[in-house]
């Protein structure tokens, strides 16, 4: 899947005030009931908010507590509502727009265009973008490593395709930083790569920028994938590390990086300038200002 914000989660929508600073602040309605955590506002509109559903946030708590992660079944699929295929609202089910060929579903031959209108016996239905959430949802919260029955639609027949749940894949891979040129990094997981149509793993994402370092002079962004350093193409992270420690050794002023950011590629030239004592620049400590992406919208 790719890269969605909350797209398991059924917003409450609120015109109570979401300003800077009271995101993450509970929602209460007149009994004094918490019912939701204060997540987004939309900008520009007059207190308009949206806040994350309370039982969908004691879920999450409970799986955190119990297993340190919260952990959700993955078959990798995009999907699509109903309308994106037919107006015909006596058409039921979710469309599914495209199959990662490296996940569960391809291995099952899934097909982009399918229509999945039942999971394990149970009715699955988004008429409209807004009702994908409770479908992925349900995939989410099936067993991991368990095997699920899809009823499918395809060309006039509908037949059962049985699919083996993975975990689901994080959309950033384990987080390193790199101190000495201001950024942290993962390597390419399979949802990166299907989304950014790389022909392979090969190459990083930069997870964190830090204010004011050479990445971030040099015009890094966070979600830039990095796929070459001095022109020359970079597997992943383990051999980053390797090139990263031999350049530090050798006071290298300056690196060339190769950089896809969505659609196009650009160089992007670190200056790793020296400072009197021979340190290169800024360095990311245990508490960073790396600029990280967040769910939350103040």
């Amino acid at each position: 899947m790719g890269p969605r914000p909350a797209p398991y989660n059924t917003w409450i929508q609120t015109d109570a005030a979401i300003n800077p600073g009271n995101s993450g602040g509970p929602l209460v309605n007149l009994r004094g009931e918490v019912i939701g955590i204060n997540t987004r506002k939309l900008t520009g509109a007059d207190n308009v908010g949206f806040a994350i559903p309370i039982n969908a946030a004691k879920e999450v708590i409970d799986a955190i507590l119990e297993h340190g992660r919260v952990p959700r079944s993955w078959i990798g699929v995009q999907l699509q509502e109903m309308m994106s295929k037919t107006d015909d609202p006596s058409q039921r089910g979710v469309v599914v727009g495209d199959v990662d060929p490296l996940g569960p579903a391809a291995a099952a031959q899934l097909m982009p265009g399918d229509v999945i209108v039942a999971v394990n016996g149970g009715p699955v239905h988004a008429r409209f973008e807004e009702d994908l959430p409770g479908v992925l949802s349900r995939i989410a919260e099936l067993p991991v490593g368990t095997q699920a029955v899809f009823k499918v639609q395809r060309g006039g027949e509908t037949h059962d395709v049985t699919i083996e749940t993975s975990e689901e894949r994080d959309f950033k891979g384990e987080e390193v930083a790199f101190p000495e040129w201001g950024f942290s990094a993962s390597d390419l997981t399979p949802p990166v790569v299907q989304a950014a149509r790389l022909p392979s793993s090969d190459g990083f994402v930069i997870a964190g920028v830090e204010v004011g370092s050479s990445a971030a002079e040099a015009g890094l962004r966070q979600g830039d994938i990095v796929l070459g350093i001095d022109q020359k193409p970079i597997t992943g992270l383990a051999e980053f590390q390797e090139v990263y420690d031999t350049i530090n050794e050798s006071g290298q002023p300056l690196v060339l990086l190769d950089v896809k950011r969505g659609a196009l590629t650009r160089f992007a030239l670190l200056k790793l300038q020296s400072d009197d004592h021979g340190a290169r620049g800024p360095a990311l400590s245990d508490d960073p200002g790396i600029q990280h992406g967040e769910d939350l919208d103040d």
